[in-house]
Protein backbone atom coordinates (compact mmCIF):
# COMPACT_ATOMS: atom_id res chain seq x y z
CA UNK A 1 0.00 0.00 0.00
CA UNK A 2 1.26 3.44 -0.91
CA UNK A 3 0.23 6.32 1.34
CA UNK A 4 0.48 10.03 0.55
CA UNK A 5 -0.19 12.49 3.36
CA UNK A 6 0.46 16.20 2.90
CA UNK A 7 -1.12 19.60 3.38
CA UNK A 8 -0.96 20.23 -0.39
CA UNK A 9 -3.13 17.49 -1.84
CA UNK A 10 -3.05 18.71 -5.45
CA UNK A 11 -0.32 16.19 -6.44
CA UNK A 12 -2.27 13.24 -5.01
CA UNK A 13 -5.50 14.37 -6.64
CA UNK A 14 -3.71 14.94 -9.97
CA UNK A 15 -2.35 11.38 -9.75
CA UNK A 16 -5.87 10.04 -9.20
CA UNK A 17 -5.22 8.65 -5.71
CA UNK A 18 -8.37 7.90 -3.69
CA UNK A 19 -8.82 10.05 -0.58
CA UNK A 20 -9.18 7.96 2.62
CA UNK A 21 -9.11 10.79 5.17
CA UNK A 22 -8.55 14.54 5.18
CA UNK A 23 -5.12 15.04 3.57
CA UNK A 24 -4.49 11.26 3.30
CA UNK A 25 -4.52 9.30 0.04
CA UNK A 26 -3.86 5.55 -0.29
CA UNK A 27 -3.55 3.15 -3.17
CA UNK A 28 -2.53 -0.49 -3.62
CA UNK A 29 -0.15 -1.25 -6.50
CA UNK A 30 1.75 -4.39 -7.51
CA UNK A 31 5.56 -4.25 -7.23
CA UNK A 32 5.81 -4.86 -10.96
CA UNK A 33 4.23 -1.45 -11.64
CA UNK A 34 6.61 0.51 -9.42
CA UNK A 35 9.65 1.93 -11.18
CA UNK A 36 11.08 4.51 -8.79
CA UNK A 37 10.11 4.17 -5.16
CA UNK A 38 11.36 6.58 -2.50
CA UNK A 39 10.41 6.42 1.16
CA UNK A 40 10.41 9.59 3.23
CA UNK A 41 9.72 9.71 6.95
CA UNK A 42 8.61 13.01 8.45
CA UNK A 43 9.07 13.67 12.14
CA UNK A 44 8.41 16.68 14.38
CA UNK A 45 12.08 17.70 14.21
CA UNK A 46 12.20 17.80 10.39
CA UNK A 47 12.32 15.18 7.70
CA UNK A 48 14.77 12.49 6.72
CA UNK A 49 14.94 9.98 3.90
CA UNK A 50 15.09 6.27 4.64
Amino acid sequence: MLVYADHDCSAAEAAGLPKTDQGVYEVVAPWSELEKLEGVEISGAGSRER
